[in-house]
């Protein structure tokens, strides 16, 4: 029966250590096994430390990384430095994937997204309709700062209701104009 478990172990080591492999294959091409198996937790924070740090295509280069595997925290980032800083910046990918994450939820990307849109900000031209649209999703998922503009919004346009195809055809239209 030892010799069961004993063998148990075996299997459980080498099958841990053959996913380590394929994810090291899978994560990028110029990373090292040691980075490719970091979490995207630790990339968004690390990006984080060097986008502060002015290290943008440092940061850019960990965030591609998270992207590819599914982080919305880290697609939110990038979307924003894409947005932000001129020695990267490419407005339409850092649209498209700021949209991204607020279509994943993330409330802290559609108050961004509602702020951008409101007045031309943030390199993006104005659109008081996807404003509206972003602003009421990010107070709906707890972002009290976007009441105010809502308010401005509600005045000027009325309430905004969006089908989610409405929304797919206004963000295609918005997205190939950029």
């Amino acid at each position: 029966m030892q010799n069961f478990y004993f063998l148990f172990l075996v299997l459980f080591v080498s099958a841990c250590s053959e996913a380590e492999k394929n994810i090291a294959k899978l994560s990028g091409n110029n990373l090292s096994n040691a980075e490719s198996v970091v979490s995207t937790h630790e990339l968004y924070a690390e990006a984080n430390e060097l986008y502060e740090q002015g290290r943008i295509s440092d940061a850019v280069t960990k965030l591609e990384v998270a992207v590819e595997r599914g982080d919305e925290y880290c697609r939110e980032l990038l979307g924003l430095i894409l947005l932000r800083e001129p020695s990267v910046q490419n407005i339409a990918r850092g649209f498209s994937l700021m949209s991204e994450a607020a279509q994943g939820g993330l409330a802290s990307a559609q108050f961004y997204l509602g702020s951008c849109l409101y007045d031309d900000g943030c390199y993006l031209p104005e659109n008081k309709t996807l404003s509206a649209y972003y602003l009421s999703q990010a107070f709906e998922n707890g972002e009290v700062g976007a009441e105010m503009l809502l308010g401005f919004l509600e005045d000027e346009l009325g309430e905004v209701k969006l089908s989610q195809k409405e929304l797919e055809s206004m963000l295609g239209q918005y997205k190939n104009n950029l």
